[in-house]
């Protein structure tokens, strides 16, 4: 599937000019290893397709944005997977708010 007008061929990867900050940039392994290969490719081109390349939770509040990242509806580290049940489209703005409530929730939790 050709990209949405106006973005990169690969919205989601890292041009290496951001330093780490630790959750997943931290670990080690090749993004194989750390469950992103072939397979996921499969699935996330399914999830655009389905999702009709638009930001699924700007959707849910009546906007029409296009997507940035395909993610995990549940994030793997907390017993997710990796299906297409469990991803969708979203755009940076929205995937910045929702990492952020996972990361206060888990702060929570472990303190």
């Amino acid at each position: 599937m050709p990209p949405a007008p106006g973005r990169h061929k690969l919205p989601h990867q890292h041009q290496g000019t951001a330093k780490p900050h630790g959750g997943w940039k931290d670990r080690k392994g090749t993004r194989q290893e750390r469950g992103y290969g072939k397979d996921w490719q499969a699935i996330r081109q399914a999830v655009i397709a389905r999702d009709l390349a638009m930001c699924q939770p700007c959707r849910r509040q009546g906007r029409v944005t296009a997507f940035d990242e395909v993610d995990h509806i549940t994030p793997l580290s907390q017993g997710g997977e990796n299906s297409a049940g469990n991803a969708e489209c979203i755009c940076r703005p929205c995937h910045k708010r929702k990492t952020s409530r996972e990361a206060a929730q888990a702060r929570r939790m472990a303190g």
